[in-house]
């Protein structure tokens, strides 16, 4: 296999990931590599170069408010089990397949746009999610309309509306977060041109690995080929550094994107020995969630939701459960969304949501049979 380096970064994905960062309060330890890294040197240059991360965000960002609305809505974070995300990255990620040949952060913002415009003209439809983006399908059956296809994703009730109006409504969203970030983003790369060595660093790493056998044939594994010979063609390598776990890997005879080459991005603390980390995600997120349900008493609050709903007080009741412990645990089922509030002037009120029970269980069956 043939590999090309990219040298440009692809300034709107490494904007979006700093100011999601920023805005959230993200700290080391949100973004230091897990002890499934490589030696000892390797995880010391990651962490380092987080650090670096930090302080060039930290400065970068200074005058960001983070209570701003719109800041909010495109960054604030979305938690999905162990998933971590924001509408920003949801526009950006899900794309990036069709912008590593458009580094320039205005040309990148016209290339998602054109993308998900011919996508609807195609028929194409989101099939699933990934940690951070969007998945597509054309070959198997769509479940529906747009608000079909948004409502079946395992995100939280007020953020499904959320992207389903930014979706409708998609370059019209997409144009206003640029515009928002845009000024940040010319910071960020005047940084990028003053110290050449952030990028430099971790392009000098993968071109090293690209030219030794084994490693290369590590490299192969991130398309879930099992042989080299099972992955044909250039492959262009883009390393970005703002985010530091992401992870696409598409081959080029995925007809969908429409390429001639293969494309892998790899965010800045992922290594070889980091090929496996990805894949469990999904793992790690559905098996948080399953510890939620497993649990007796739990499972019988939601089976006494599902039949009419209930505050907590009349809950510990009938179940003979102390009210604290009561609502500490409907507080962590409503994380996850399995149940619904509504809130009236003396009391709050919950019933468990079927759909969302239903799309986990899906999203399960998915996990382990795909």
């Amino acid at each position: 296999m043939q590999y090309k380096m990219l040298d440009k970064p692809l300034m709107l994905l490494e904007t979006v990931s700093m100011v999601h960062k920023y805005v959230n309060g993200l700290e080391l330890k949100d973004i230091v590599p897990s002890r499934d890294s490589c030696n000892e040197t390797w995880r010391h240059t990651q962490h380092c170069r987080a650090k670096k991360l930090l302080q060039l965000t930290a400065r970068i960002c200074r005058d960001v408010d983070r209570n701003d609305p719109e800041m909010l809505r495109f960054f604030g974070t979305v938690e999905c089990g162990c998933d971590y995300t924001c509408l920003a990255l949801i526009l950006t990620c899900s794309f990036v397949p069709c912008g590593l040949a458009y580094p320039n952060f205005w040309e990148n913002v016209e290339a998602i746009c054109k993308t998900w415009e011919e996508f609807q003209t195609k028929g194409y439809w989101i099939q699933s999610r990934s940690s951070v983006a969007l998945i597509f399908s054309r070959d198997l059956d769509s479940p529906g309309d747009l608000l079909r296809q948004v409502k079946a994703l395992n995100y939280p009730g007020d953020f499904r509306m959320e992207l389903l109006d930014a979706l409708m409504h998609f370059r019209q969203t997409v144009y206003r977060m640029a515009e928002l970030i845009e000024p940040l983003s010319c910071r960020l790369e005047e940084a990028y041109r003053e110290e050449p060595e952030v990028l430099g660093e971790l392009r000098d790493f993968w071109n090293q690995k690209t030219q030794n056998e084994e490693d290369a044939a590590s490299l192969v594994r991130f398309f879930g080929a099992e042989e080299s010979r099972d992955v044909v063609g250039e492959t262009w390598i883009a390393p970005t550094y703002m985010n530091s776990n992401i992870l696409v890997a598409v081959g080029a005879e995925n007809s969908l994107w429409e390429l001639d080459h293969n494309v892998l991005l790899l965010g800045s603390l992922i290594s070889t020995d980091s090929i496996t980390r990805q894949d469990s995600i999904e793992l790690d997120s559905i098996s948080a969630i399953l510890k939620c349900l497993a649990d007796r008493k739990r499972l019988e609050i939601l089976h006494r939701l599902a039949r009419e709903r209930s505050y907590g007080l009349a809950l510990a009741e009938s179940i003979g459960m102390d009210p604290g412990h009561v609502s500490r645990n409907l507080g962590m089922m409503h994380n996850y969304g399995f149940v619904k509030q509504e809130r009236e002037i003396l009391r709050t009120y919950y019933h468990a949501d079927r759909q969302t029970v239903h799309d986990f269980l899906m999203r399960v069956e998915e996990a382990i049979f795909s």
